[in-house]
């Protein structure tokens, strides 16, 4: 009785600057020592060769890969002592590593044309990421025996296994994602350029291509001289 509707009424987080509260919010505080590009984290010293991010949506995605892979990799799936964030393993007193080119198999121009991006970017600091497949050299240099060097393929949105297909299909995405900011800045390219050949690469994932991807695969192990 008596009351009126006014003293319920709430006022603007902001009365006096309405047009704040359509802002966006500010990207979340860093570590020192770290800084953010189109909103992903990255060290300010950090490897001036890696392209990609070193914030937490990086962590996952390559943690999630890294599981991903070891389904196609029938060594992979033998192995007991597998570190978390790794691509390389220990397996019955052998090291595996597993790795790949970067190389997308059947894929269309959207698809060719983001990894030529993404090659011209490693190029520029000094990186050829095709040498991948030509590591037995490296790894004979450091006192591993090469035991096999093979590879596994993995179907990218399709194959027999449709629902790991997606996931490496949507980890792709992540992982165009994530080249973006380096990407864009060393080639000149705009965001809205970027995001839109993303779109058109990730459409091309699927049935319709069957674009698939290798990964190579070094079995080794240390000189039988050498063991213990």
């Amino acid at each position: 009785m008596g009351q009126t509707t006014s003293k319920h009424q709430r006022k603007p987080l902001n009365s006096q600057n309405p047009e704040a509260l359509l802002q966006p919010n500010p990207s979340p505080p860093l570590p020192e020592g770290f800084r953010w590009i189109d909103g992903r984290g990255f060290k300010d010293e950090g490897n001036p060769v890696y392209l990609l991010p070193n914030d937490g949506t990086e962590y996952e995605r390559l943690n999630e890969q890294h599981f991903q892979l070891r389904l196609p990799c029938t060594y992979c799936q033998r192995i007991e002592k597998w570190n978390q964030g790794s691509r390389c393993w220990l397996w019955i007193r052998h090291l595996v590593c597993l790795d790949a080119a970067l190389t997308v198999h059947h894929g269309g121009p959207a698809l060719a044309k983001i990894f030529k991006h993404i090659y011209a970017a490693l190029r520029l600091r000094g990186v050829n990421i095709l040498y991948v497949s030509s590591m037995d050299p490296i790894l004979e240099s450091i006192g591993l025996e090469i035991v096999n060097h093979t590879y596994a393929s993995t179907a990218l949105g399709w194959g027999p296994n449709v629902e790991l297909g997606n996931k490496l299909k949507a980890n792709c995405e992540k992982g165009f994602i994530a080249f973006g900011p380096n990407i864009t800045n060393a080639l000149g390219m705009s965001r809205e350029e970027y995001d839109k050949l993303v779109e058109d690469a990730v459409g091309e994932f699927g049935d319709k291509l069957k674009p698939y991807s290798n990964w190579d695969i070094y079995i080794t192990r240390k000189p039988s001289s050498t063991e213990a």
